[in-house]
């Protein structure tokens, strides 16, 4: 999730889902890849609704199970204190992401691009993408609305990713696109 808060673009990078123990810790469902970015974490916005609730400081952050982190907030102290936050959205500007390493890049980043084939047609904008082992571009002409087209996000079919001009070329495959 993306939102843009008083032209300050925020990124979540968790959903606070539950309570945890008694103490003001809260259950959170990481939305990144980075867990161990929860633990640098210094100041988050709290959202719900597309309105900012508060921003608080991260006091401490734990991993728990698989994809969620236990985060205690400084001044959150109890469970009646930190039960007003449940279901919100933990969120960092996007100065605060994580750098990636070149070629790799965000979901948000690449939403949006406009897409053309190698010999310069137009394709279309990716309007969503489906994450699994290989990541698939969903791509949608949204002036001739024709159907979507599925793009594997492998270096056979994605070219190049030119975030300047909001471009992705790519280089069409047989079978990849039904006549």
């Amino acid at each position: 999730m993306v939102m843009d808060m008083q032209k300050q673009e925020l990124i979540a990078v968790g959903q606070i889902i539950n309570t945890h123990g008694i103490k003001g810790e809260v259950k959170v469902l990481s939305l990144t890849s980075f867990m161990e970015r929860f633990q640098d974490l210094d100041e988050v916005f709290i959202v719900r609704d597309e309105k900012q609730l508060a921003t608080l400081s991260v006091e401490k952050a734990r991993p728990f199970k698989k994809e969620f982190m236990i985060v205690k907030f400084k001044g959150i102290n109890s469970i009646n204190d930190a039960e007003k936050y449940k279901q919100t959205y933990m969120m960092v500007t996007k100065e605060n992401t994580v750098q990636l390493p070149e070629g790799h890049y965000f979901i948000f980043d690449i939403i949006g691009l406009d897409v053309y084939t190698t010999s310069g047609d137009y394709l279309g904008e990716v309007v969503d993408i489906i994450t699994s082992s290989n990541d698939v571009y969903v791509v949608r002409d949204q002036q001739q609305s024709k159907k979507e087209i599925l793009l594997p996000a492998i270096k056979e079919v994605v070219k190049e990713i030119n975030m300047d001009q909001g471009k992705m070329m790519v280089e069409l495959i047989p079978g990849l696109i039904g006549d």
